[in-house]
């Protein structure tokens, strides 16, 4: 499983010096409060539309962005993106 959360949390100890990567669950919420804005924007979108090349596309950037767009692989986990 990759979670950006956790991930970042890590690099947040790392930048304090730990580096037994002891990640606690207060790192962790506050890297998902962190993300919460970007996965707000980048979420997936239904197109329902048939001149569409793609059924799904990222929510804020549409068009030819079929989801997962390169942002929201940084802010979603692997579960959640559906690449288990």
């Amino acid at each position: 499983m990759s979670d950006p959360a956790i991930e970042a949390a890590r690099r947040a100890w790392a930048v304090r010096g730990d580096e037994s990567g002891e990640v606690t669950r207060l790192s962790v919420d506050a890297a998902r409060e962190a993300l919460a804005p970007i996965r707000d924007l980048h979420r997936p979108f239904a197109t329902n539309d048939p001149r569409s090349p793609h059924d799904v596309v990222c929510n804020h950037c549409l068009g030819p962005k079929v989801w997962p767009c390169a942002t929201a692989r940084l802010a979603y986990t692997t579960e959640e993106l559906g690449h288990e």
